[in-house]
C-alpha cells in the first residue's frame, strides 16, 4: 500500500510540474510576464545563439521521442515500474522544457512585425486558440491518462488499469492531430517574429511532421484496420476535404476461418459455422500487417489490444448481413499492471480456459 501511495504522490508532482512548465511555455512564446522569453535582443554572438539554440531543442526532440518508443518502455519499464512509467515521461519532458526557457539566446533580429491593430488582435486571437487547443483536446481524448495520473491512481483504488479505447471526438474528424495544430497555431501566429522565434517555430513543425510518421506507425499497430480507414479519410494537420472510405469487397461464401501459423494472421472470410473463435498472443505488432487488409475484404471491424511487453490481439470479423458473424477474439493480459495472464479458446465445442506463464515470451497460436 506505501507503494501505490507513493507512486501516487509521484505522478501528482510530475503532474504539477507539467501544469507549471505549461503555463510558462505560453508567457514564454507569447512573451508575457516571465523574464526568460522567446524573442529579444542579441545578447552573445550569432553563432553562439544559434548553436544554443538549437542544442536545447534538439535535446528535447530527443528525449520526446526515443522515451515514447515502444522498443524503450519495453527496456525502461525493467528498471522504471510500469505504474510511473507515463509520469516519469512527463517529467522528464517538463525537465527539458524548463532547460530550454532557462537558457535560451534570443536573437532579436526581426523578420516581421505587424503593426495593424486589427491584423495584431486576429494573431493574438489565434494565439491564444492554438493554446486552448492544446489543453481542450487533452480532455477530450482523456487528460488524466496523457499525463500519468490514471496509471498511478487505478492502482491506489485497487482497480485494474486498461488503456483508452480509440474514439475520434469532435476536433478529430477534421483533422487526424488536433493538439498539434494548436501547437502550430501557437508558434506561428506571432504578431512578431524574430529569427529565433522563426528558428523555435521551424524546427518544432519540422518535429511535429517526423514524429507523426511514428505516432501513426503504432496507433496503426494499435488499432489496426480502424485507424488505417480513419487515416486515409480525415486529413493530418489542415482541415480539408475529407476522402471518401473506400468500398468493401465482396465477401466469398464457402470458405472456412482457418487458424494462424506461429505468428501469423490468416485470411478468414465467411464460414458456415455460427461461431469460430481462435485465440492467440504475440510479441510485436508485426502480425499485425496481415490483417490490416482483412476488415475491408469482410466488411468488419478489428480491435487491438497492447500491453508494455505483450501484444494480444482481439478481432471480431463481422460479415455483411448476408451470412452468419465469424469471430477471432482475444482477451487482453497486461502482466504490467498486475493483472492474471491467461487465454481462453471458445468455440462450438465450448469454453476452455488456460493460465499462460507469466512474462514468457511466446510467438505462436495457441491451441
Amino acid at each position: 500500500m506505501l507503494k501505490r501511495v507513493l507512486f501516487f504522490v509521484y505522478g501528482v508532482a510530475s503532474y504539477l510540474i507539467f501544469l507549471v512548465t505549461f503555463l510558462y511555455a505560453i508567457a514564454f512564446v507569447g512573451g508575457i510576464v516571465v523574464p526568460s522569453r522567446l524573442d529579444g535582443p542579441l545578447q552573445t554572438s550569432l553563432f553562439e545563439a544559434l548553436t544554443i539554440d538549437c542544442a536545447l531543442l534538439t535535446l528535447f526532440a530527443v528525449q520526446h521521442s526515443v522515451m515514447a518508443r515502444p522498443w524503450f518502455k519495453q527496456r525502461w519499464t525493467q528498471v522504471v515500474p510500469w505504474t510511473i512509467e507515463r509520469s516519469t515521461y512527463v517529467l522528464c519532458a517538463s525537465l527539458a522544457l524548463l532547460l530550454l526557457f532557462w537558457q535560451w539566446r534570443p536573437i532579436g533580429i526581426v523578420i516581421w512585425s505587424v503593426e495593424n491593430a486589427p491584423a495584431r488582435v486576429v494573431l493574438w486571437t489565434l494565439f491564444g486558440a492554438g493554446w486552448a487547443t492544446v489543453l481542450g483536446v487533452t480532455f477530450l481524448i482523456n487528460h488524466f491518462d496523457l499525463f500519468g495520473l490514471r496509471q498511478v491512481w487505478l492502482p491506489l483504488i485497487g482497480r485494474p488499469y486498461s488503456p483508452v479505447s480509440f474514439r475520434t471526438p469532435l476536433p478529430y474528424r477534421f483533422v487526424r492531430h488536433p493538439l498539434y495544430l494548436g501547437f502550430l497555431l501557437a508558434f506561428w501566429m506571432a504578431p512578431t517574429m524574430t529569427l529565433a522565434h522563426f528558428v523555435f517555430a521551424f524546427a518544432t513543425t519540422a518535429y511535429i511532421v517526423v514524429a507523426i510518421q511514428f505516432e501513426e506507425r503504432e496507433l496503426v499497430s494499435e488499432h489496426g484496420a480502424e485507424y488505417e480507414e480513419y487515416r486515409r479519410t480525415v486529413p493530418m494537420l489542415l482541415p480539408g476535404r475529407r476522402r471518401l472510405p473506400a468500398p468493401a469487397a465482396p465477401v466469398t461464401s464457402g470458405s472456412r476461418v482457418r487458424r494462424p501459423h506461429a505468428g501469423q494472421i490468416s485470411s478468414p472470410s465467411r464460414t458456415t459455422d455460427q461461431h469460430a473463435q481462435t485465440w492467440w498472443r504475440a510479441d510485436s505488432a508485426d502480425v499485425m500487417k496481415t490483417a490490416l487488409s482483412h476488415r475491408s475484404r469482410l466488411g468488419g471491424s478489428m480491435n487491438d489490444r497492447r500491453s508494455t511487453r505483450h501484444y494480444w490481439y482481439s478481432f471480431d470479423w463481422r460479415p455483411r448481413a448476408d451470412g452468419p458473424i465469424s469471430r477471432a477474439c482475444t482477451g487482453a493480459s497486461y502482466p504490467r499492471a498486475g493483472i492474471a495472464t491467461s487465454w481462453t479458446r471458445s468455440g462450438p465445442e465450448g469454453v476452455s480456459e488456460r493460465p499462460c506463464a507469466r512474462g514468457s515470451r511466446i510467438n505462436q497460436a495457441l491451441s
